[in-house]
């Protein structure tokens, strides 16, 4: 009975969140439209018609299109949906503009508000705030599923290892998601690949990321899904080396533990660097245990193994919890870079 009271609590505390983003979203609409020439009026016409379009667009990509096909891994469906929503949505645009330039600019090109001008940048900025609505409910979304875990399994051991298993943080899908809003507009060929990229990684971690354990393969490709899409912020920046000299397929290790070992390299060791960074993965099969290597540069004289925090020890009780200490993991904390030495018994695949 509690669990239910707090569920309909935060169901409550969301729906107050939407009205108060929404509010505060209409407000920076009409200051974005019309503080160039201080035309206030013509710029709160202007999002009236404009909010409609992107509330509705938003709240079908997120309750219907995510749930129904992407997480189910129905990408044909999504992405041909999603097409066609992006094709209505052009045709509003086009309305909304066309309605600009009779109603309030007497077809007067000229005397539209100056940030609707550039049909793309007003394309843009409506798709810019899809995306960000998109990217706070999807992620409120993944914080839910990690209460409702927690409150379902309370009180069993299987619910403390649920528990120490890392999710990926909120922030990783809001830069992906902020990549792939860019590479959209440029048109960019690598869009579809980050989609599928992403889309594979979510499913990892909301559905295989509920097993004891994984397959080491499955894990690595994982983790180079993870790296592809977190260096794309980088460039030319950083420079990553992700080795594996075995037959990984033949091997089992507890799912999201390598990959939250490469999101501290990122998040500590990439993040605020000057100069070029660099990570160095590499795994290895020697006298049947798995020797994981992984080393990340530093941008300033800190302590990586504090800065992981509850991250670090709920790695090692996870690791107390399957292996029952007959594991072994070192970090060295140097001034320059931070290396983690892992030493884990080799589960065979059965």
């Amino acid at each position: 009975m509690h669990n239910i009271v707090i569920e309909m609590k935060q169901k409550n505390l969301y729906k107050i969140a939407q009205v108060i983003f929404w509010s505060l979203l209409f407000l920076f609409s009409i200051y974005h439209f019309g503080h160039f020439e201080q035309r206030f009026g013509e710029a709160t016409i202007l999002t009236c018609l404009l909010m409609p379009l992107v509330m509705i667009t938003a709240y079908f990509i997120v309750k219907h299109l995510i749930p129904h096909y992407l997480l189910k891994d129905q990408l044909w469906y999504f992405f041909l949906y999603l097409f066609y929503t992006f094709i209505a949505s052009i045709y509003g645009i086009v309305i909304i503009l066309y309605t600009s330039l009779a109603w309030m600019a007497g077809y007067s090109y000229y005397k539209l508000l100056a940030p609707i001008q550039s049909f793309y940048s007003f394309v843009g900025t409506t798709y810019f705030f899809i995306l960000l609505f998109v990217t706070i409910s999807v992620t409120e979304q993944w914080h839910t599923m990690q209460r409702k875990y927690l409150l379902a399994l309370q009180g069993k051991s299987e619910a403390e290892l649920m528990f120490l298993k890392t999710q990926l943080h909120p922030h990783f899908l809001f830069n992906t998601l902020n990549n792939l809003y860019y590479l959209t507009l440029q048109k960019s060929d690598k869009a579809p690949e980050v989609v599928m990229k992403l889309s594979h990684l979510l499913d990892y971690v909301l559905h295989q990321g509920k097993e004891t354990w994984v397959n080491l393969e499955v894990e690595w490709e994982k983790m180079q899904d993870f790296a592809y899409l977190e260096s794309m912020r980088y460039h030319d920046k950083l420079e990553l080396t992700m080795e594996a000299n075995i037959s990984l397929a033949l091997y089992q290790v507890p799912p999201l533990l390598l990959i939250t070992f490469l999101e501290n390299c990122f998040k500590h060791g990439v993040k605020n660097a000057r100069d070029k960074a660099f990570i160095i993965v590499r795994i290895e099969i020697e006298k049947q245990q798995i020797l994981i290597y992984i080393k990340n540069s530093k941008a300033i004289a800190s302590q990586n193994a504090k800065s992981l925090g509850i991250g670090l020890e709920n790695i090692r009780k996870q690791l107390d919890y399957l292996y029952n200490n007959q594991y072994q993991l070192h970090l060295k904390d140097y001034s320059d870079s931070f290396t983690v030495y892992l030493t884990l018994p080799a589960h065979e695949q059965h």
